[in-house]
């Protein structure tokens, strides 16, 4: 009997030993492991996605692009540093590990399409906030003749613009108000680039209200700016100023007016 005992303990010794053998991770995965995956290139990856998180979209598509790879290795060390998990998976773990790393880099690709276009609607939105207009009495006096300067205070190029003046009301002295007189394009406005901040465009509108026998009281005009991006050009936006003027004595000065306001309100609120 203790010759039985002796063996069936050899026996389950060497069964033991073999199982951990067959169990033990290869030391490429070890190493694999010991170096990727260790806490302290955790902490300095994160470190360094914190200081790019706010960087270029280019610097933020890399990181992406790290953390996907990352991801990628874990998988695939998750499925192969495991000999019974590898033999549970069987001859789908290759399937599975592809499957689960084009699913970590598909979610990396949308990742980087969504930077973008917050991007793209984040230099809109600059552009928008930073064109600005003003206008500006001639030597003359003659308001009708004022100068309209835009000016680009974003960030970024404007590639084209129209500019266009719309008259919402005059009105001339001893005489009712008229509406909706004309809308004209400044000449020379197209296709001009004004460059990122504070580049700066001027023109005036020529014949934009036919000349009158009296004095003028007071006008209502719409100063009207469409643009592109540089880099988006097939993207059109616009905005308004409007702008009021009215005779003191002999001499105007121009007021800004919110642009939604009723037209047939300005000059008479302003007598």
């Amino acid at each position: 009997m203790l010759r039985n005992s002796g063996a069936r303990t050899s026996k389950k010794t060497r069964f033991r030993t073999e199982i951990s053998v067959r169990l033990r991770r290869p030391r490429a995965i070890e190493f694999v492991r010991s170096v990727f995956l260790h806490p302290a290139l955790a902490l300095i990856l994160g470190v360094i996605l914190t200081f790019v998180a706010h960087a270029s979209i280019v610097f933020r598509s890399y990181a992406l692009i790290v953390i996907g790879a990352w991801l990628t290795l874990d998988v695939w060390l998750w499925i192969f540093d495991d000999r019974w998990r590898a033999h549970i998976l069987g001859r789908y773990r290759i399937a599975i590990g592809g499957t689960l790393s084009c699913l970590i880099f598909i979610a990396v690709m949308g990742g980087m399409y969504y930077m973008l276009i917050e991007q793209l609607s984040n230099e809109q939105d600059d552009l928008q906030q930073h064109v600005t207009a003003e206008i500006a009495l001639p030597p003359s006096g003659d308001p009708l003749t004022s100068v309209f300067t835009l000016t680009n205070n974003s960030r970024y190029d404007m590639d084209q613009h129209d500019v266009s003046c719309h008259i919402n009301v005059v009105r001339w002295s001893g005489q009712p108000p008229i509406t909706n007189l004309a809308i004209v394009t400044l000449p020379a406005s197209t296709n001009v680039r004004l460059g990122p901040n504070g580049d700066k465009w001027s023109g005036s509108c020529p014949n934009l209200v036919p000349a009158a026998a009296t004095t003028l009281d007071c006008a209502d005009i719409t100063f009207k700016v469409q643009y592109a991006l540089a880099d988006q050009p097939e993207r059109l936006e616009s905005k308004s100023f409007r702008f009021f003027t009215r005779r003191s004595g002999t001499t105007y000065a121009w007021y800004g007016e919110p642009v939604a306001s009723p037209a047939a309100a300005a000059c008479s609120s302003h007598q």
